[in-house]
């Protein structure tokens, strides 16, 4: 089954702020995010999270790699949700460290509001002209990890090949797999491009062990 909207996909699990480029929500007993998408969509991220948590604030935000459009909201997000560690691999830690890559990724984000505005399903009226704003990596993982929330684990896997930072994670007990350009994006008529940007053997041989998961859920 597809899923291309907003919402509850499965039993604690959510789409939020932006269909083709989500923040993912995990609502079990620790909630933790998946990805941070743009700058501007940081309301509707935030906005659809709570209506789903109340009071309840998710515990980490687990990025898969730091492009512009995956970590956009980071720093909105901590503001939001205080007390919120934000996970990436050693590699965006070393990224983000760099005064030039922040800058980057600051401009990319404001060249984005134009664009993210004019997209299918955008009204532009509910963007905010929000500035990136820099982070920090509070949990440095390594492939191949794990991370226990209760009844809950994270696998951590090494998936490089779109970008040499990239990681993908994987909810067992649910059988859910976040992998986002690791397992290829998805063009209009359906079909999945792949997205090798750094190196394609190594992009291949991570999507031969993605695709090893016995998965149900696939993002």
């Amino acid at each position: 089954m597809l899923f291309a909207e907003t919402g509850k996909v499965v039993e604690d699990f959510y789409v939020t702020g932006l269909r083709w480029s989500p923040v993912y929500l995990y609502a079990g007993a620790h909630p933790v995010l998946f990805e941070a998408g743009f700058a501007c969509a940081a309301k509707l991220y935030g906005e659809d999270i709570r209506s789903v948590l109340g009071q309840r604030r998710p515990e980490i935000l687990f990025l898969t790699h730091v492009h512009y459009d995956h970590c956009g909201a980071t720093g909105y997000l901590k503001d939001t949700f205080r007390g919120i560690r934000v996970a990436a691999s050693g590699h965006s830690a070393k990224i983000l460290a760099r005064p030039n890559a922040q800058r980057l990724i600051m401009n990319l984000s404001r060249l984005a509001v134009g664009l993210v505005a004019q997209a299918d399903r955008v009204d532009g009226e509910d963007l905010v002209d929000e500035p990136f704003r820099p982070f920090g990596i509070d949990i440095e993982l390594s492939g191949d990890s794990q991370i226990s929330l209760g009844d809950t684990t994270i696998q951590v896997i090494s998936t490089p090949g779109h970008t040499r930072d990239q990681l993908s994670y994987y909810i067992p007990e649910r059988k859910i797999l976040i992998g986002t350009e690791a397992t290829g994006c998805m063009d209009r008529t359906g079909a999945f491009i792949p997205e090798f940007l750094v190196d394609y053997d190594e992009y291949v041989a991570s999507l031969r062990r993605l695709a090893a998961l016995p998965s149900e859920v696939l993002c």
